[in-house]
């Protein structure tokens, strides 16, 4: 029980502190619009909502719960080789016993330009609107442990804690290719998605002290997905990996997931849906494997995924870390096929 408490103590601390570490998601894949302004309307479909819910670390206390709506779509330009992506991505996170709290708004919008029958370039931008909060009165102190157990009647720390809010803003450029480009959803086809994102380009202040104001660092990000498809059957690959750098800490998430295509949607009756499962294991270094399952089914995509915690924190957690799920609408249905220079996955 000491040990659990003090890994709490290190968590609020370090997360008072720390301002320049984002919220993150295992499901990186699932979360586009916050990994690169780029993918804003890269994807095979017309119109995206994605829904995200993550809850970490509750076997420390207070668990830490973030919610994400992520919703884009496509605007047709007069150009054949070219289109807009707009879309919008808002997210609420709390932590820990102080609900030290993020609420931010963004607005995306990417280009995409079609170079040739296989590949597309995009650039996007991001602005966001930010507020932090923290709530000073549940706060813990050292001073208030008696020996035994924690004692509220003595006096504990004297910090002034305050609310803020900033602007945000964040750019990206992806580049896609397909080997195939008449049907996206075939288990032969091969695509990748490789895209840089810069995060906090204005380096926002962050003052939860009245009397001390740090700058957010620039985050850096990389993330590539491919598809790979095993030849005349079901069965295709799907690797990944996300790198972000943020002052002095980083986070490197790599693995794979294998997707089983359960049937193909037919052409003549609505009495057979196109469906498939995928699962797989993911590494986030010094920090978790994450095991996750999805399963699609026409237009819906669900998916599930569990952190096992391997960091030092473990002897706290005894290895449990956190669940996440996420769900997927894409409109009109993405086993349809067939993809225009305005319409790839």
């Amino acid at each position: 029980m000491k040990n659990k408490a003090i890994y709490i103590i290190a968590i609020l601390f370090f997360g008072i502190h720390i301002n320049a570490q984002d919220i993150h998601f295992s499901q990186t894949q699932e979360t586009p619009l916050q990994v690169n302004p780029g993918f804003t309307g890269g994807f095979n479909g017309d119109q995206r909502v994605i829904l995200n819910y993550r809850n970490q670390w509750a076997s420390l206390g207070a668990p830490f719960k973030t919610y994400a709506l992520g919703f884009d779509t496509k605007i047709r330009t007069k150009s054949k080789n070219a289109f807009l992506g707009i879309g919008t991505f808002i997210f609420k996170d709390e932590a820990g016993d102080l609900s030290m709290g993020m609420l931010q708004a963004n607005l995306n919008i990417a280009g995409h330009v079609k170079i040739n029958d296989n590949q597309i370039v995009s650039l996007g931008i991001m602005g966001g609107f930010v507020q932090r909060s923290i709530n000073g009165a549940n706060a813990q102190w050292g001073s208030q442990f008696n020996g035994i157990t924690y004692d509220a009647s003595l006096p504990g720390g004297n910090y002034n804690f305050q609310n803020f809010s900033y602007v945000d803003v964040s750019s990206g450029i992806s580049w896609f290719y397909s080997r195939e480009t008449t049907n996206m959803t075939s288990n032969d086809n091969i695509w990748v998605r490789i895209g840089i994102a810069a995060n906090h380009l204005l380096n926002p202040k962050q003052n939860f002290y009245t009397d001390q104001t740090d700058r957010m660092g620039m985050r850096p990000t990389f993330f590539a997905q491919t598809h790979i498809g095993v030849s005349n059957s079901k069965w295709a690959f799907r690797p990944q990996i996300f790198y972000a750098q943020q002052v002095k800490h980083n986070e490197l998430t790599f693995g794979n997931l294998f997707r089983y295509q359960l049937a193909e949607g037919s052409k003549y009756t609505k009495l057979k849906n196109s469906s498939a499962i995928s699962f797989g294991l993911y590494y986030r270094m010094k920090d978790a494997i994450i095991t996750m399952i999805q399963f699609e089914y026409q237009h819906f995509a669900l998916g599930i995924s569990y952190d096992y915690n391997t960091s030092k924190l473990n002897a706290g957690t005894n290895g449990n870390g956190g669940f996440e799920i996420s769900l997927r609408f894409i409109n009109p249905n993405p086993f349809g096929g067939k993809v225009s220079n305005a319409r790839f996955r």
